[in-house]
């Protein structure tokens, strides 16, 4: 708890971070070798890929974040509704029907339908409303994965908004800081299926609905995943 306390004030000020390659050594220790699965080792990680992005060292960068099993492909949907509070408690279609035919995207500037977008950076943030038009009420967000077998894992998010989770159509968390402070990052133990799953997140605009999403073993060990999908798949849930 110490240590993961200190990487947390470390990762405030990793942006002005102005000599990676002084830090580099002991990064690169403590990826290796010193800190134990976790939302400690998530923290060392991105400060790792950020310096090496930094240096140029692309691939290294990615390779470090492929580690930390950062969810990445997202389609989004919305935005519904106005006033964010009320929104962020209202149930719109996306998490009553997400397979409903109704949300396939029609090419609109302003469709409501699903729409692929491109991966966010090394690491960063993923943010629905940079896609969404008008960006007001609430947005979704839904990534698709494949596994070999049935598994248990461990949901981490990062969100400094409001933000709920559904996995598979369950409900599996809740940062709602409308009612309560909260930290920045939670974590929910969710049981997995074997073949294609969904993990389903809903934001609210009029704050920040950016969040970042991480799946891992019960253990903070990366859970691979056989194939990651940003394309709806409405068969594969029959």
């Amino acid at each position: 708890p110490e240590a993961e306390a200190l990487l947390r004030g470390a990762a405030e000020w990793r942006g002005r971070m102005v000599d990676f390659q002084r830090m580099r050594p002991l990064l690169t220790r403590l990826w290796q070798e010193a800190v134990p699965p976790g939302y400690a080792r998530i923290l060392v990680g991105e400060m790792l890929a950020d310096g090496l992005e930094e240096a140029g060292e692309w691939d290294a960068a990615a390779a470090v974040i492929g580690d930390l099993e950062l969810l990445r492909r997202w389609c989004v949907s919305g935005g519904f509704g106005i006033a964010a509070r009320a929104c962020f408690d209202e149930a719109y279609l996306p998490e009553l029907r997400p397979d409903d035919p109704d949300l396939v995207a029609t090419g609109s500037p302003h469709d409501l339908g699903w729409r692929a977008t491109p991966p966010p950076g090394i690491r960063r943030a993923f943010d629905p409303f940079a896609f969404l038009s008008p960006r007001r009420g609430a947005g979704y967000a839904l990534t698709q994965f494949r596994l070999d077998a049935p598994a248990e894992a461990v949901l981490t998010v990062d969100c400094p908004g409001h933000l709920r989770v559904w996995i598979n159509d369950l409900p599996a968390l809740v940062i709602d800081r409308f009612r309560a402070h909260l930290p920045r990052e939670r974590a929910a133990r969710v049981k997995l299926r074997s073949g294609w799953n969904r993990i389903l997140v809903k934001t609210v605009a009029g704050g920040i609905s950016t969040f970042r999403a991480f799946l891992t073993d019960p253990a903070g060990r990366p859970l691979r995943l056989a194939e990651a999908y940003h394309a709806l798949r409405r068969r594969s849930w029959r």
